[in-house]
C-alpha cells in the first residue's frame, strides 16, 4: 500500500478508497470519444489477480474472446442485426450463469474468488444490458452471497459510467 492511500484510508475510510479505486479502474476500460466501455479488459484485469481452475478459466476466456468481437464491432461502427445481437447477449449471459453455478457448486466456499467472479459477470451484465440488448437478463444463481455481489458490483459500475 503506498503512502497516500494509507493516509486516504485513514482520513476518509476503508469504503471511500475502495470505491475510488474500482472508479479509476472502470474509467481506465471507457473510452469517452466513442462512449465505449471495454468490458474484456476489464475482465482480463480482474482475472490477472486470481488463480482459476481449468473449467473457470474456459469460460472466462470464451467470455472475453466474445466481448472482444463486439468492442471492435462497436469500435468499428459496424451495424449488428438484432437477431446477431439477441444470439450473442444470449451467449454471454449463458456463460455468466455457467461461471455463476461453477461458483455455487463449489464446496468449499472461496471468498476471493466469488468476489472475482462477481465482478466477472456484473461487468458482462453492464456490457450486454448497455451495448448489446438491452432486454437481456441475468439469470440469479443459487448462491445468494454471490447475487448480492453481483448486484452491488452491477450498481457501482452504472453509478460510475453513468
Amino acid at each position: 500500500m503506498k503512502l497516500m492511500e494509507l493516509l486516504d484510508t485513514l482520513s476518509y475510510g476503508e469504503d471511500y478508497v475502495k470505491k475510488q479505486a474500482l472508479e479509476k479502474e472502470i474509467k481506465e476500460c471507457y473510452d469517452e470519444d466513442l462512449s465505449l466501455f471495454y468490458a474484456s479488459k476489464r475482465i482480463r484485469k480482474i482475472l490477472s489477480e486470481t488463480a482459476q481452475s481449468e473449467g473457470e478459466e474456459k469460460i472466462c476466456n470464451r467470455l472475453t474472446s466474445k466481448l472482444s468481437i463486439i468492442e471492435e464491432k462497436l469500435e468499428e461502427g459496424v451495424t449488428m442485426s438484432n437477431t446477431y445481437r439477441k444470439l450473442q447477449s444470449k451467449s454471454l449471459m449463458d456463460d455468466c450463469r455457467a461461471l455463476a453455478e461453477k461458483v455455487a457448486s463449489s464446496r468449499k466456499v472461496d471468498v476471493k474468488k466469488s468476489n472475482t467472479y462477481s465482478k466477472v459477470v456484473a461487468t458482462t451484465s453492464y456490457f450486454v444490458k448497455n451495448y448489446i440488448d438491452e432486454n437481456a437478463s441475468l439469470e440469479e444463481s443459487r448462491n445468494l452471497a454471490f447475487n448480492h455481489l453481483v448486484k452491488e458490483e452491477n450498481s457501482d459500475i452504472e453509478e460510475i459510467l453513468s
